[in-house]
Order: structure tokens, then sequence, then C-alpha cells
């Protein structure tokens, strides 16, 4: 989207749910954010730098829920 933002939503599952986080209008970290992770020290910190790419919620368009699997 326009303007640095992104759509973002998790999924989660297991018995005896699923659940999917808010839908939300999210805005994306600057790319010098990025560049940052690849100068942490092990794998692990930069998979989780890399995959944390908003820093903050702007709306939420679907409100999270849940619902039972078996």
């Amino acid at each position: 989207m326009e303007g640095r933002q992104a759509i973002t939503w998790y999924e989660s599952w297991g018995a005896p749910t699923y659940a999917i986080s808010d839908a939300a209008v999210s805005e994306l970290r600057a790319a010098e954010h990025f560049d940052g992770c690849m100068e942490l020290p092990s794998p692990e910190e930069v998979f989780r730098c890399l995959f944390d790419a908003t820093e903050a919620v702007l709306g939420v368009c679907v409100a999270g829920h849940e619902f039972p699997i078996g």
C-alpha cells in the first residue's frame, strides 16, 4: 500500500482451536531497520529482526477470532 503501509495478520492452530489475529493496516519499518538486522550476532536474532516488519497498527480491518478444530 502507499505510504509504507501493509495489511498484516497471523494464524495459529493446534487442537483445540484455530486462531486468527486482527487483520490490520500497519506501518512498515524504514529500510534501515532491515540493514541493521544483518549486523546482529546470531541467525536467530537476524531472523526475528527481519520478520519484525511493522512499527504500529494504524487500524483494524477485521477483528481477530478463533474457532474449534478437532
